[in-house]
């Protein structure tokens, strides 16, 4: 074992497992042994498996993040045209509100 540690990473060969765990997350599993115990609860499935789930979180990701910049945007045009009604200028509304988007103007 020492032998192996002391080698060089890139001259142990390994064997890869693929995991979708209980909770829907993904994992790869590389070992110079045999097949791994895993640390919390998943299953073991094929690379062809766990791409599919990856790509299904990688969408649901994406999916997440627009619609928290949807929401940004609803909010932060709130905000700017309320610090407009209030009588301050374009570029302080803008600055306290945080909106970057256009206007009915632009």
């Amino acid at each position: 074992m020492l032998a192996q540690l002391a080698a060089d990473p890139g001259d142990v060969e390994t064997d890869d497992y693929w995991v979708i765990y209980d909770d829907g997350s993904v994992g790869r599993v590389a070992t110079t042994g045999e097949e791994p115990v895993l640390s919390r609860p998943g299953r073991l499935v094929t690379e062809e498996e766990y791409q599919e789930r990856a790509g299904e979180l990688a969408a649901e990701r994406e999916a997440h993040l627009a619609r928290l910049a949807a929401e940004d945007e609803v909010r932060t045009r709130a905000a700017y045209e309320a610090f407009l009604e209030a009588g301050f200028p374009e570029e302080v509304a803008r600055q306290m509100s945080g909106y970057t988007g256009q206007t009915d103007g632009d």
